[in-house]
Formats: C-alpha cells, structure tokens, sequence
C-alpha cells in the first residue's frame, strides 16, 4: 500500500479532485469581482481545472473500485 502523508492515493485524489472543483467554481463565480491575483490565474486557467478535475475524479473512481471490489488499495 502506497502511503503519502499517512494517506493512501484515493484519499489524495479525492482531495485533488475538491480542489480543482473548488477552482473551478472560484473562477466562474468571481468573474466581475476585484481584481487579485489568485483571481486572475483562476480565470486565466479555467478550462485546465475543469479537465483536471474530471482526469482526478475518474482516478478516483477507478481506485475506489479497485478497492471496494478487489481490495487492491494504493
């Protein structure tokens, strides 16, 4: 078992895949707000958190199944 932080992968992929989410609703809701960095390269790279989050969401899926129907945890 692969272990990172004391976390196994379908831990860390979930919380990636909150992340980009995250990002995701950041960048499309505070569209017309103040000005600020972390703004600004969210907008800027809206499109890579959207692909990024469903790449890391089906990671997910696929090692929760892995583990829930074969016991293969990594």
């Amino acid at each position: 078992m692969l272990l990172i932080f004391g976390q196994n992968l379908i831990y860390w992929s979930g919380i990636f895949t909150g992340i980009f989410f995250l990002s995701i609703f950041l960048g499309c809701r505070f569209s017309f707000s103040k000005n600020s960095a972390l703004l600004n390269f969210l907008q800027k790279n809206h499109k890579k958190s959207i692909y990024l989050a469903l790449v890391f969401f089906l990671i997910h899926l696929v090692l929760a199944i892995l583990n829930y129907n074969f016991g293969i945890s990594l």
